[in-house]
């Protein structure tokens, strides 16, 4: 009870910081977002069916899967140096949003060829991968919410986000009433991204007097900075995505199409520890650059906030799971309250692990990034491939789970220099801090 009365003593005293009000604000607009999203994918899974939502998943998925690469890590490493180094913004992200480019724009081209020859002579696949992956080409400018992350002042992404999630919820209306074939709703994947990409560029040059110049030599220090964070990412997607493409190849578009929704539900409230580890890094780092003696507890009280909040969520969804689903999808989408209730006793590890990064960028640990991810991305392929293809739908998403589990806990005991991490998460759960 002692370790609860001190976090609600910290959270109390808190209340009004730059801190809770920056939080405040990305949580304003998860919940925005999460309300239109909600409402708009329950009519939209409703409209198109499980076989179509399983086409679209698909495509998603690879998107998903080249993300690391089109965006090459680079939101950890840029806060740090915006933080460190607030008069070289302008040349860390006019640097990164060059080689962002580039590489969205071959990871485009990756995606549509590589479904192009999964699904030969499938149009409608390689159609919809092509209307989702465009987003690759504007998600580059993204990057610009690292300046505003660096100084606390996520309100403007939160209106610009509030403004382009309305656009496309319209867009989808409209796609609902005029009775509207896939491709176009895969469309609307892009289409909030483009809308927010262009905001962020007018607010930028509107607000920062810096203008943003292209430096080979910071080109050189991001991509040095960020590659341990690329193929994190790779390895993350082998054991966060790579069952969607395994399920959709064995059991096809209807298990695939269950399946997402069902996840989809599972991490629809994400955005609240989403919200708080953002604004809680540049915090920490803060902290472990000045060596300030806080430094610790305040990890540790992130890591004990976040776990428990994910108990308490999974505990609700395993509940009210199968009542969720039917009342919000209908029948027709009954396996995803399976998908559900397994898949959310896996968002605690997942969310530790991300807490996790911060310790690393922190410690400068990032090296052992590469080697923990690889393990845990062998590990999960000989889970996919074991269970996924006897046991479809729930094989997929025991897999998940206990893939988050290793590699949370697991990963990181392999090397001497990492394994304090796990010591850390265990005492933020015991509350030692």
């Amino acid at each position: 009870m002692s370790k609860i009365h001190t976090i609600a003593q910290f959270v109390k005293k808190h209340i009004g910081s730059a801190f809770v009000m920056n939080s405040g604000w990305i949580v304003a607009e998860r919940v925005y977002q999460m309300a239109l999203s909600l409402v708009i994918s329950i009519l939209t899974a409703r409209y198109l069916g499980p076989d179509n939502m399983g086409i679209i998943t698909y495509a998603a998925t690879f998107v998903a899967a080249f993300m690391p690469i089109a965006l090459l890590s680079l939101e950890y490493v840029a806060i740090k140096e915006i933080v460190r180094a607030p008069e070289k913004t302008g040349e860390v992200l006019g640097s990164g949003i060059a080689m962002r480019t580039v590489s969205g724009f071959l990871c485009f081209l990756l995606i549509v060829g590589i479904v192009a020859i999964l699904k030969p002579n499938n149009v409608e696949y390689v159609t919809v991968a092509a209307l989702n992956a465009v987003s690759l080409l504007f998600y580059s400018f993204t990057l610009v919410e690292s300046w505003l992350q660096a100084h606390l002042r996520s309100k403007y992404a939160t209106i610009i986000k509030a403004i382009a999630y309305t656009v496309m919820s319209l867009y989808k209306v409209f796609l609902l009433v005029t009775n509207k074939s896939v491709l176009w709703f895969a469309f609307a994947t892009s289409l909030d991204i483009i809308i927010i990409a262009l905001l962020y560029i007018y607010l930028y040059f509107g607000r920062q007097k810096q203008k943003m110049t292209i430096s080979r030599v910071m080109m050189k220090g991001l991509l040095v900075q960020s590659y341990p964070f690329i193929l994190s990412g790779l390895m993350v997607v082998a054991y966060g995505r790579l069952d969607r493409v395994i399920l959709e190849q064995y059991h096809g578009a209807n298990a695939l199409g269950q399946y997402g929704v069902g996840a989809t539900l599972c991490y629809m409230w994400q955005f609240i520890p989403a919200a708080i580890i953002t604004s809680a890094r540049p915090l920490i780092l803060k902290a472990r650059d000045s060596n300030s003696e806080n430094y610790l507890r305040r990890l540790k009280q992130l890591y004990s906030f976040i776990w428990w909040l994910s108990i308490l969520v999974a505990i609700v969804f395993t509940i009210s799971g199968t009542w969720l689903v039917n009342i919000m999808y209908g029948s027709a989408y009954a396996e995803s309250a399976i998908a559900l209730k397994i898949i959310t006793w896996s968002q605690g590890f997942s969310l530790m692990a991300g807490v996790r990064t911060i310790w690393l960028i922190a410690e400068d640990k990032n090296k052992f990034l590469i080697p923990c991810q690889a393990i845990s991305a062998v590990f999960s392929i000989i889970l996919y491939m074991v269970l996924i293809p006897p046991f479809g739908i729930i094989g997929a998403s025991v897999s998940t789970l206990i893939s988050q589990f290793f590699v949370a806990f697991v990963s990181t005991a392999f090397f001497e220099k990492t394994r304090m991490s796990g010591k850390y998460m265990l005492d933020a759960i015991m509350m030692r801090f």
